[in-house]
């Protein structure tokens, strides 16, 4: 299955801002917002510069990295900034799809530049007074061609009761289990393991789509008791079993994934000069310092310079 280009747009509603013009899509190419509906950061004015995340699209989606920061997807970062000055920023781009990745300014409310980075290289932006600054990384673009095994309507069927005593999805497989739908996702190695609430009957419908020009395969296995081996197609295929209150595993044991395009945005580090050299200091980011593990990553470290 080929992804499609994403554009994540910040919309109405999500996190501390609302896009007041819209993300819109010319040729599959995203365009910016001209102005942005912020809510001013809850920070002190601080030299050195002190950046917060202030919206992460995930969890740990940017993360301090040396003397900068990275962001895993979209994100922005915010601070206050206590007077003039010049913003110089370093940024080093890897082109993923039909567009360079993109480092978003945005002041008071403002988007004041919006510059592309295919190569490193460096920029330099006016900061007319004191207010509030937001670096942000919105284009982000991914795109693998994996192997995915989609079960729906599962259910048990029991005399005594309905549905299952517990599900386990191993963490880190990118599998997944969708309890109010009733349906999994299977991307990976390690089986998704139903334990039944008592012996009964398990119905579900089976599809697939393909990767590298190959269907999923699944097993359905029972403590030693294998009831099917079934290739997938891309149709719906009905498929029942009378189970014991045993486990039931269910694998895909020919996964495949394979990153097609990574856009990326990368940087070195960034740094605060206020106004008096003397006082000149090393900045630093305040965020969550877990990495991720997630696969699409974009990567931006700034060298930034206010006096």
């Amino acid at each position: 299955m080929k992804m499609k280009p994403l554009l994540r747009a910040l919309a109405l509603g999500v996190g501390p801002v609302m896009v007041a013009a819209g993300l819109g899509m010319v040729g599959g190419r995203s365009m910016p917002p001209e102005k942005l509906a912020l809510a001013p950061p809850q920070l002190a004015c601080a030299q050195p510069i002190v950046f917060k995340p202030g919206y992460q699209r995930g969890e740990n989606y940017v993360v301090p990295q040396g003397q900068g920061f990275k962001f895993l997807s979209d994100a922005w970062l915010e601070a206050n900034i206590c007077s003039a000055g010049i913003l110089k920023i370093t940024a080093d781009g890897e082109l993923g799809g039909d567009e360079q990745p993109r480092l978003l300014v945005a002041f008071d409310g403002d988007i004041i530049a919006n510059p592309a980075f295919s190569q490193e290289r460096s920029i330099q932006i006016s900061i007319p007074k004191a207010g509030s600054l937001y670096l942000g990384y919105l284009n982000d673009f991914y795109s693998a061609d994996v192997r995915v095994a989609t079960l729906s309507y599962v259910q048990l069927n029991a005399p005594a009761c309905k549905g299952f005593q517990s599900v386990s999805v191993p963490k880190g497989s990118g599998n997944s289990w969708y309890p109010a739908a009733r349906s999994v996702s299977l991307v990976n190695l390690p089986p998704i393991t139903l334990t039944p609430c008592g012996a009964g009957e398990l119905t579900l419908k089976v599809r697939g789509s393909e990767g590298n020009g190959a269907f999923p395969i699944l097993i359905f296995r029972q403590g030693e008791r294998v009831f099917k081996t079934l290739t997938t197609t891309s149709e719906w295929q009905p498929l029942s079993f009378k189970l014991t209150s045993a486990p039931i595993d269910i694998w895909l044991i020919n996964p495949y994934n394979k990153t097609l395009a990574d856009r990326n945005l990368k940087c070195a580090n960034w740094s605060s000069l206020p106004a008096n050299p003397e006082f000149r200091r090393q900045g630093r980011v305040a965020s969550r310092t877990t990495p991720s593990t997630t696969s699409a990553t974009a990567f931006i470290s700034v060298s930034v310079s206010v006096g």
